[in-house]
């Protein structure tokens, strides 16, 4: 499997139908595949940002017409058939010339030179890690857009390994945005509230319960601190708000932040959270 940047510009070669299909001819190196994935790089005039992610569901091949061959080179046509897109709520802006644009290439690691990357191609291929990076920081820009994928019945939550990474990725961001709105934007073990460290904690497990990865009621906002003392076992939260950790901890940072918030006011921020999924968790350990 091969992740991709899909350029868009006002000055393509051959009409798309956006989140349904992109074209290309022969005079690419690249070989788009079924179950690739990709995202959508907007390039027009003063914008360049990505505007939507998807994957591939298959590729056809045509011979290029008389007026598709605008260089001796051209003789085929594919298209790459688009399954399981979204659009992300905004732009996310890469622009050099902006300052968003700017923090936001530092923030997913890019250079400021994206040619030196390889992306001066129209079509250049990535790696996951960096895929991973760019899609989950689009999606946190806010809300999806249009068609959304997550519209499932109240009670089904399950979402499977077998779904494409997008698809996944994109549940989850809604799962995440339900979790920290309902407490608020704040850890409910420290009390922070500062947005570059919260997470979306699962409390059953992602990799043993896929049927409840996207129940809101089985997550927890956690700052990255909290989360990871939580999912290696050296925290558990009760559903009366009370914590249970070593007694033995002689560490101090860990000790300000399992200690920062009472029991009674961290119960009160519980509130949606299955509880009996806490006490499975803790019964479990």
């Amino acid at each position: 499997m091969n992740y991709w940047i899909f350029k868009v510009s006002d000055q393509i070669a051959y009409p798309d139908r956006p989140g349904r299909e992109y074209v290309y001819d022969n005079t690419h190196s690249v070989r788009v595949a079924e179950g690739d994935e990709f995202l959508y790089l907007e390039k027009a005039g003063a914008k360049y940002g990505l505007t939507g992610a998807g994957a591939v569901c298959r590729v056809t091949r045509r011979a290029a017409s008389r007026k598709e061959q605008h260089s001796a080179k051209v003789d085929r046509i594919f298209t790459a058939h688009l399954v399981d897109v979204v659009w992300f709520a905004a732009r996310f802006d890469l622009a050099i010339r902006t300052s968003t644009g700017r923090r936001n290439r530092r923030a997913v690691g890019l250079p400021g030179d994206l040619n030196s990357i390889g992306w001066s191609i129209s079509m250049p291929r990535i790696e996951r890690e960096l895929f991973v990076r760019l899609l989950d920081a689009a999606l946190k820009v806010g809300p999806l857009q249009g068609a959304r994928l997550d519209e499932v019945h109240r009670t089904d939550w399950r979402v499977d390994d077998s779904w494409s990474l997008v698809r996944r990725r994109s549940r989850m961001q809604v799962f995440r945005a339900a979790v920290l709105a309902r407490h608020d934007c704040t850890c409910v073990v420290c009390g922070t509230q500062l947005a570059s460290v919260l997470d979306a904690a699962h409390i059953q497990s992602y990799a043993a319960h896929p049927e409840q990865r996207g129940n809101p009621a089985n997550g927890l906002c956690l700052c990255s601190y909290c989360h990871a003392a939580y999912d290696s076992g050296d925290l558990a939260i009760l559903p009366d708000g009370s914590l249970h950790f070593s007694e033995g901890l002689q560490d101090d940072v860990a000790l300000k932040h399992f200690t920062s918030v009472s029991p009674n006011t961290r119960r009160d921020w519980l509130g949606g959270v299955d509880k009996d999924f806490l006490l499975e968790r803790v019964v479990g350990k």
